[in-house]
């Protein structure tokens, strides 16, 4: 390559580093965001009603018609969970508020379950 190229001047300081494994070890001091969990306060989170699901075969799906009941796998007196990002957040009681339906919060779930 010539000396007058950029890219051979870029590399005759090119130098190898030997980079060490670190080995995990115990996290020490303040978090990184510390109490300052509130400048997430603002942003916007899609949150999902799971009532429940049902497996069926794809034929079956096709041949659905208005009308036709789909047995979904949770009873009726069994939570709905409450999902963002496909994980469970909390769970609670399918509800009416107004015109519109709802969910009254009875459990909150530690760190979202998979």
């Amino acid at each position: 390559m010539n000396k007058d190229h950029p890219r051979a001047a870029a590399h005759e300081h090119l130098h190898l580093v030997d980079v060490q494994e670190l080995q995990p070890q115990a996290a020490t001091g303040a978090p990184l965001l510390g109490g300052r969990l509130g400048l997430f306060g603002g942003v916007k989170a899609r949150v999902t009603a799971v009532v429940g699901g049902a497996e069926t075969s794809i034929g079956d799906l096709l041949a659905l018609r208005a009308g036709e009941m789909l047995a979904l796998d949770r009873r009726v007196d069994m939570p709905i969970d409450l999902c963002v990002e496909g994980r469970v957040i909390a769970r609670g009681q399918l509800s009416v508020l107004g015109e519109q339906f709802a969910v009254r919060v009875t459990e909150v779930v530690d760190g979202g379950a998979a």
